[in-house]
């Protein structure tokens, strides 16, 4: 899938349409992308075929394919049209992709190929309810069938496309050192999946894998993953409009120390209800983040709750800001940036912190040359109560 594939385009002129579905049939091939599915199955008599990322991939790097194998998919586009009858072909690059666009352009042009190349960041799915919506990468994959060749999934790793057989460990094209957890296709799973035999049926989205590492919240990264879906959303769906702001808004009160105690049912009700009414792959993955924080890391997810903690550290509004008096050197440049006037001290004097002020920016720990300021979880160490000449302080 990720070399071009020239020899493909001669098997779709040989093959008649029943047989291009006998041999996708035969390899089991499945869609790529957030929801696999056969194949041969998705190829239903329509007006026209549809090849673009899904409306889900935040990410973009599959486009590369069309610029890889444009042949590829260009024969698995013809493939596509011969077996559903469709009059013409439609391919929606992201807007980032001109070179891809030429490349494919050409390829098509090669073939005679009715294709249409325009460059567009999502789908319209309302607009192509009776089109046959193929992800690229399944394009590519059709047309390494016919080729004979075996199928295989696309992940990004190391800056590049890396096609990576099924029944091989991801692990082995991707090694995550020290992650704890990664983020596929907007959804969190313990980093043991790494080491299982890859599925087909393993939904792997965009192709990219990001890994967690010990000092990164769950619940923090399931809420930036719901905001990446959120300005991508076309929020013409209202379970996807709507779902995504109520769980935003639930998981940034998670991370702010705001949460209430209905929150992780009601985020688990919202997540159900949201796989309905959807017309796109972005709608059925919407509630991902959420709904695989809960399953996979839920005590994780909870501490934020019950126990007003954020066990990796990362939530700066579990934390306490504090000056270390045995390193405070009284120089002032923590007062001088501090934008709440929090910092109470004069030079010569260990600067102390208004706690019920503070806005734990950070701008404080930034700014001190002596790493005076600090953060801390849970008790306090004694501070001074009132403002101390530097060297003065003494623990009671």
């Amino acid at each position: 899938m990720t070399n071009n594939n020239t020899e493909a385009e001669q098997m779709v002129q040989t093959l008649s349409a029943e047989e291009i579905l006998e041999k996708l049939r035969a390899a089991n091939l499945l869609t790529t992308g957030s929801a696999p599915a056969p194949a041969a199955a998705c190829l239903k008599p329509a007006s026209c075929v549809v090849g673009a990322l899904e409306n889900a991939d935040c990410d973009g790097v599959l486009a590369e394919l069309a610029l890889q194998s444009p042949d590829g998919i260009a024969a698995g586009f013809a493939a596509a049209v011969k077996v559903t009858g469709a009059k013409e072909a439609l391919a929606a690059l992201p807007e980032s992709c001109a070179d891809a666009q030429s490349a494919l352009q050409k390829a098509a042009e090669r073939i005679q190929l009715p294709l249409t190349v325009v460059l567009q960041n999502s789908v319209n799915a309302r607009a192509h309810l009776h089109d046959v919506l193929l992800p690229l990468p399944t394009l590519a994959a059709i047309a390494d069938v016919l080729s004979g060749q075996q199928p295989a999934a696309v992940i990004f790793t190391d800056g590049h496309l890396c096609a990576v057989p099924f029944g091989t460990p991801l692990r082995s094209a991707f090694p995550a050192v020290n992650a704890r957890a990664v983020c596929i296709n907007h959804t969190f799973y313990p980093a043991e999946v790494l080491d299982k035999p890859l599925a087909p049926d393993f939904p792997l989205g965009s192709g990219v894998i990001r890994p967690l590492r010990n000092d990164q919240c769950i619940a923090a990264e399931a809420l930036a993953e719901l905001q990446i879906l959120r300005k991508k959303s076309c929020g013409k769906c209202t379970f996807c409009r709507e779902g995504l702001f109520q769980l935003s808004a639930i998981f940034e009160d998670l991370t702010q120390a705001r949460g209430k105690a209905a929150d992780l049912d009601l985020a688990a009700e919202l997540g159900e209800a949201m796989n309905h009414s959807v017309l796109c792959s972005l709608g059925r993955i919407a509630a991902a983040p959420a709904c695989s924080a809960l399953t996979a890391f839920r005590p994780e997810v909870e501490a934020h709750l019950r126990k007003k903690v954020c066990p990796s550290g990362a939530c700066k509004a579990f934390l306490k800001l504090y000056i270390d008096p045995t390193l405070c050197q009284g120089n002032g440049d923590c007062m001088d940036v501090c934008p709440a006037d929090c910092i109470e001290g004069k030079d010569g004097f260990i600067s102390m912190i208004d706690e019920f002020d503070c806005t734990k920016c950070g701008k404080c720990v930034e700014a001190c040359p002596e790493g005076a300021v600090k953060y801390a979880s849970g008790h306090m160490p004694p501070l001074p109560e009132r403002l101390t000449r530097v060297g003065r302080f003494r623990k009671r």
